[in-house]
């Protein structure tokens, strides 16, 4: 019996063109879908910091409601039938360059590898779940909706309008707390024990510490730091309308840092601000056609060296600690170094587990619980030396790929501006975990990094005389 084709049949033949294309009645439906996603994605990153995570309405008879969360359930939602309807070969994603997929995996092993670790070194059915719940799933939810829906640069320019937005909140919070000198939010707080770090005083030496809508004055400060530059760097080497109000809104937030009463964010912004001019005075004087006032004007960065050097006797008697409440916080930190690096050693592959890295060179602190104030050195001990090099590459790849190249900064693009500002944003957060290891800013972070993989990576001018292969 001879094998008949569809069309002899009578059936209509599958095109093989259409496999895995959009279907025109699906399209639509998918580019509307993705736009709320983004609007969704711009609210939930500007409730994680303009919102305090601890403070929850509580209307009478029902549960917490929480900003965050039911976003974060709205993000849920919205993908699952993102999933349903999409055509089987259609990405869910939009990616740039091999850096973007590489920087995707890497943070995909990240998360994985924290779930197995937590499965085999948790001693606690209770504490897993919980950790599940407020360190694995938020921050990796934020960086994947992040990443899905916000695609374009016109999206993240949205996303660093509500960062202003949400700068603009806390600034405003600030001032309102140092003058009442306690937690505006404390009639909204959560029932939740765990919550009530919200209301610790965070005063040192008879001065109140800001923590605005965060758990802490280091996060508040962390904040800051990372947004402030952001606007600071968009403001200097953005070509683009709106300049001087990046650039105040810059300083605006820089200056508020004080307020928080921390040295570390203190010295880091001056630092980095003090970057961003040095390398903006840089890129200026290259353009110049004349090479004799070019050089007239570099000169006059041989007065650095004598700044830089006051600026280390500043920074040092900081370290150090101008009263005894700031010695014994720095002694601390150099204390966990000096007991925690030698333990890393004794089990570098899978560390110690959850919360031991705290009991082995932490000290007490608030409510009888161990602490550490080293992110990294947290990863090193709990999970392992592999795992805290994992996380930092991550987040090296991320500055690495945004930061843009010295030609770049000598004739701005549309968006060096953005990305020199996310670099720095990143290098911020990156230097502040230095000194504390609280994830209250996780899934911010990582909200920003996957964010950013929609903005093209660096580019390279090729020299003419690297040798090519053949």
């Amino acid at each position: 019996m001879a094998r008949q084709t569809p069309v002899a049949s009578g059936m209509k033949a599958w095109p093989r063109t259409d496999v895995g294309r959009t279907r025109v009645a699906v399209a639509p439906v998918m580019i509307q879908l993705r736009r709320y996603g983004l609007w969704l994605t711009v609210a939930l990153i500007f409730c994680m910091v303009a919102l305090p995570s601890y403070a929850e309405i509580r209307p009478g008879g029902l549960p917490n409601i929480s900003p965050a969360r039911w976003l974060r359930f709205a993000l849920v939602g919205l993908t699952l039938i993102l999933l349903l309807i999409k055509p089987f070969r259609v990405p869910l994603t939009e990616f740039s360059g091999a850096e973007t997929r590489r920087l995707w995996r890497m943070v995909a092993v990240f998360f994985s590898w924290y779930f197995v670790l937590n499965i085999f070194l948790n001693y606690s059915n209770g504490f897993f779940i919980n950790d599940i719940i407020n360190n694995i799933l938020p921050p990796w939810l934020a960086f994947a909706f992040a990443a899905i829906y916000i695609r374009r640069e016109e999206d993240f320019t949205w996303l660093f309008r509500a960062l202003a937005l949400a700068a603009i909140v806390v600034v405003c919070v600030m001032p309102i707390e140092f003058v009442l000198k306690r937690n505006v939010f404390e009639k909204i707080m959560s029932s939740e024990g765990w919550n009530q770090v919200g209301l610790v005083d965070q005063s040192r030496d008879g001065v109140y510490r800001v923590k605005g809508t965060f758990e802490h004055p280091l996060l508040c400060a962390q904040f800051l730091i990372t947004v402030g530059v952001a606007f600071f760097a968009k403001g200097f080497f953005d070509r683009a309308k709106g300049r001087l109000f990046w650039m105040f809104m810059g300083a605006l937030t820089l200056g508020s840092v004080v307020l928080t009463y921390t040295r570390s964010s203190m010295v880091l912004g001056a630092g980095l601000v003090g970057l961003i001019f040095v390398v903006k005075f840089m890129a200026w004087t290259s353009k110049f056609s004349n090479r004799l006032t070019a050089t007239v004007l570099r000169v006059q960065l041989m007065w650095l060296p004598f700044i830089l050097m006051v600026a280390a006797l500043w920074v040092f008697e900081l370290l150090r600690g101008r009263t005894a409440d700031e010695s014994i916080s720095s002694e601390a930190r150099v204390s966990m170094l000096v007991r925690g690096i030698p333990a890393i050693f004794d089990s570098p592959v899978w560390g110690h587990g959850s919360g031991e890295g705290a009991k082995i060179a932490g000290f007490k602190g608030y409510f009888g619980s161990y602490f550490l104030d080293n992110i990294y050195l947290v990863y090193a001990l709990d999970y392992g030396l592999i795992y805290c090099l994992l996380f930092m590459a991550i987040l090296g790849l991320a500055i690495w790929r945004l930061c843009p190249s010295y030609e770049e900064l000598r004739v701005p693009q549309a968006n060096t501006g953005v990305r020199a500002g996310m670099a720095m944003a990143l290098m911020a957060s990156a230097t502040m975990l230095v000194v504390h290891a609280s994830v209250g800013l996780h899934q911010f972070i990582f909200g920003l990094i996957g964010a950013s993989l929609c903005l093209p990576g660096r580019r390279f001018r090729i020299s003419p005389y690297k040798r090519r292969g053949l």
